[in-house]
């Protein structure tokens, strides 16, 4: 069957030749994922669970709140964003983040308060730029690719794999892959984001309050590496291209 499949894929030329070294790669790996979790050993290792959460709703007698809230709405007004829809609760986290999950949701925390209004609307800019670029729902159709093609590869090869052996499959796909997909989604929130503060009468500081809020974050980020949250990553390669931007 090797042989087979070896020919016709030749017959397609480089490219056919170059997806099937890719895909024979990513069958031994999971093949040897499962070989390895059948033996009572991982191939890509464990992740210690963080704690959870709590949430609670938007307080609008609270000032810290109303900031905001005012500001998110002021932002997303600024390039007709609709907002009536759209829902919001306070993470009881002291990590400064904003994040848009879905379905209209957005989630603050209560960290926020260390943000100069500054930070604030670049970190809001930045999360309102992944909804409207339609990034979460990309992330869904990538995972679901990436899932859909081990299970093909699988069924193609002859490999054997239980729900385990594709998480790790899975898992080791992403180490290669995933860095760089998130990568470019964060480049475009930055840049659309820039254009909501310059819509929004931030005008030519748009792209310096960005990058300060980046370099900020990093200070951020160690102070709560062993938290559950954490600022988003990748944030030296965005403030670069930023700054080229802003040449």
């Amino acid at each position: 069957m090797m042989t087979v499949l070896w020919r016709n894929l030749r017959s397609l030329g480089t490219r056919g030749w170059d997806a099937f070294v890719a895909v024979l790669a990513i069958v031994l790996i999971a093949a040897q994922c499962v070989g390895s979790l059948k033996s009572g050993m991982g191939c890509i290792g464990r992740v210690e669970p963080k704690r959870r959460m709590g949430i609670r709703q938007t307080n609008p007698q609270s000032a810290e709140d109303r900031r905001v809230i005012d500001t998110f709405l002021g932002l997303s007004g600024a390039v007709g964003i609709e907002a009536d829809g759209m829902r919001s609760a306070f993470i009881l986290d002291e990590c400064p983040i904003v994040r848009y999950v879905g379905d209209g949701v957005f989630l603050f925390s209560e960290g926020l308060k260390r943000a100069d209004d500054s930070a604030l609307a670049a970190l809001i800019a930045h999360e309102l730029g992944h909804l409207e670029l339609g990034h979460l729902e990309g992330r869904a159709m990538r995972d679901f690719g990436v899932e859909l093609g081990i299970s093909l590869v699988a069924d193609l090869a002859k490999v054997e794999m239980d729900d385990e052996g594709e998480k790790q499959a899975i898992g080791w796909v992403n180490e290669i892959t995933l860095g760089s997909f998130l990568l470019q989604q964060e480049l475009e929130a930055d840049l659309y984001g820039v254009a909501i503060l310059e819509a929004a009468g931030y005008e030519e500081r748009a792209g310096r309050i960005t990058i300060e809020t980046l370099t900020w974050l990093d200070g951020v980020a160690e102070e709560h590496a062993a938290g559950p949250l954490v600022p988003h990553g990748f944030r030296r390669e965005r403030r670069a291209v930023l700054e080229r931007a802003g040449d």
